[in-house]
């Protein structure tokens, strides 16, 4: 049987590389405008960080981490990233940058991997693009709901019975049927907040509706993972259905004291870029790709072969694409190469051009031709690529 990729990992070809920088570039262009500087952390960190870090009752530790140990040390225990914050907050301390800056701004793209049912927008192995804020105070919302399932525990999922005391909000996100009539004429969250941040809600409200931007209120939202503290908040495009939510946050105020830090108040969020190329796809907000003006070196002979990789070395020294033939064909061949990869240009070297220390130059679109000399051949291709 032929060795296959991984379930719930995929392989991205050229054609769908071109909508990945696509929007890598405009998450750098945004992040630069609003003062993020990118880092990367590990692929996997020391186990305890996200059993610390997440909440060892949520289900991406309980059930969905990829945990291992080395070789050298079987006590040691490695997990691969299930997401970015918590990494982050653990540079942010072994780097003591704390103690350097009173604000901290920064982005992150990346894989993470999670054990979870494969799904349309939903791998083993994703990729998230993340942003976070460590020393900022700004109003927040900070949620209480009183235990309301004692009553009915036994009518619970056997998820939710352990959940019920451990982690109760988590009680609000089950997908179990039985579970969600339940948890009807449940508290809502934001009716049951203090007078501190009822005032920080309502700001935080004010300053949404300055911005103009639209929003829901949910009080039956709940993120899923244990360091959320007061504002939590989704990004939905409905038309994605079950996996409609294709970015989410909120406040982690105490994630840093609780991995050995100082109080430092933090709020960060993270884009499933898969989800994100599912949503601009089905709008048609993907680009048209886009050919590069490329340029191709016919050889004809082995003297001009050298010629032409000399050529195509200096072109490529200038940023500028440039192939050549390298299985010694025709030059039908080799043109009809040439127009399959959209090249604009071809220079042609023979041994009669050699003599005469000559390329030619030849305007695929119009099938005009030029003769240069062979000294000046990359410089006058410069300056039609560049202009």
């Amino acid at each position: 049987m032929a060795i296959k990729r991984p379930r719930g990992t995929q392989d991205f070809l050229p054609e769908q590389i071109v909508n990945w920088h696509y929007i890598e570039q405009h998450m750098r262009e945004i992040c630069k405008a609003y003062g993020f500087s990118e880092i990367r952390t590990p692929a996997f960190e020391d186990t305890k960080l996200f059993l610390r870090g997440i909440g060892e009752t949520t289900d991406v530790v309980s059930k969905e981490m990829y945990t291992f140990s080395t070789g050298d040390d079987k006590e040691q225990s490695y997990t691969l990233r299930p997401e970015n914050t918590a990494s982050a907050v653990r540079a942010y301390l072994e780097n003591k940058v704390y103690g350097k800056e009173n604000l901290t701004k920064w982005f992150y793209m990346g894989s993470m991997f999670r054990h979870d049912k494969p799904q349309a927008g939903r791998y083993r192995e994703f990729h998230q693009f993340g942003a976070e804020v460590l020393g900022s105070p700004s109003p927040v919302v900070d949620s209480e709901v009183i235990c309301f399932f004692e009553p009915k525990k036994d009518q619970l999922c056997e998820d939710c019975q352990e959940r019920l005391y451990k982690n109760p909000l988590r009680l609000l996100d089950c997908k179990n049927e039985t579970c969600k009539a339940l948890s009807v004429g449940a508290p809502e969250i934001h009716e049951h907040l203090c007078e501190e941040c009822n005032t920080h809600f309502e700001e935080l409200k004010t300053l949404l509706d300055a911005a103009n931007i639209q929003y829901n209120l949910n009080p039956r939202l709940v993120r899923g993972l244990d360091y959320y503290t007061k504002t939590a908040f989704e990004v939905q495009y409905t038309p994605l259905g079950a996996q409609s939510a294709v970015a989410g946050g909120g406040r982690y105020d105490g994630l840093v004291e609780e991995l050995d830090g100082p109080h430092t108040p933090a709020i960060g969020f993270a884009m499933g870029m898969e989800r994100l190329l599912l949503a601009l796809e089905k709008q048609n907000l993907l680009p048209e790709p886009t050919i590069e003006p490329a340029v191709f070196v016919v050889a004809l002979g082995e003297a001009a072969k050298l010629e032409a990789f000399k050529i195509c070395q200096t072109l490529r020294s200038a940023y500028i694409t440039a192939e050549m033939d390298g299985q010694g064909k025709s030059m039908k061949a080799q043109l009809k190469y040439a127009n399959k990869i959209h090249a604009k240009y071809v220079i042609i070297v023979g041994d009669d051009e050699l003599a005469k220390q000559e390329a030619i130059i030849r305007f695929m679109e119009t099938s005009e031709q030029e003769t240069v000399p062979l000294a000046s051949v990359s410089e006058r291709i410069s300056s039609l690529v560049k202009g």
